[in-house]
Formats: structure tokens, C-alpha cells, sequence
């Protein structure tokens, strides 16, 4: 989560100091990196899954990673980490489109 908001905040900044530059939208698109890493952040630390670990069909635990042998819980998990990268995506993108089109 704590990575999440940081990167909200290196975005943030980014999209500010390139606006007040004058620096043209295209370029202001940039800022959809750190706003992807942002709410891929804060995202996966709501829904409690790593979307990367999920497809490599393991879990992160408070001992580390641990394989997921349940097959159905494994579906599961999958079909959150989908949503997680859905909702990053989307969020990140809607984020960047909004400071493109700012004047």
C-alpha cells in the first residue's frame, strides 16, 4: 500500500511540474506510469492478492510464498488478480487521460 501511494504522489508531481511547464499533453501521457504503479499498489493491497504470484499459481503468505494446491481456490485467486489488473489499468488510464486533457 505504502509503495501505492508513493508512486500517487511521484505522479502527482510529475503531472504538476509538466503542467506548469507548459509541456505539451502528449507528453504529460508519461504520468501513466507511476499512476499505473500507484494503483496496481494500492489495488492489490485492497484486494490482498499479487497479481504475479497469483499467476504463477503460488500465494504470499507471512512466511513467504507457498504453492496454492486447491485447485478451485487457485481459480479464485486468478479471477481476482484479473480484476486487479483490470482495475489498474483502467484506473491508471482514466487518471492520465484527466491530466492530458487539463489545460
Amino acid at each position: 500500500m505504502r509503495f501505492g501511494l508513493v508512486s500517487l504522489a511521484v505522479g502527482l508531481l510529475a503531472v504538476a511540474v509538466l503542467t506548469q511547464l507548459g509541456v505539451q499533453p502528449a507528453y504529460r501521457a508519461l504520468a501513466f506510469v507511476p499512476f499505473f504503479f500507484a494503483s496496481y499498489g494500492v489495488i492489490s493491497a485492497l484486494f490482498g492478492v499479487c497479481t504475479i504470484t497469483a499467476v504463477m499459481g503460488r500465494r504470499m503468505t507471512a512466511d513467504g510464498a507457498e504453492r496454492v494446491a486447491n485447485r478451485e481456490e487457485l481459480a479464485e485467486q486468478r479471477r481476482y488478480a484479473a480484476r486487479v489488473l483490470f482495475l489498474t489499468f483502467a484506473l491508471a488510464a482514466g487518471a492520465t487521460s484527466l491530466f492530458v486533457l487539463a489545460a
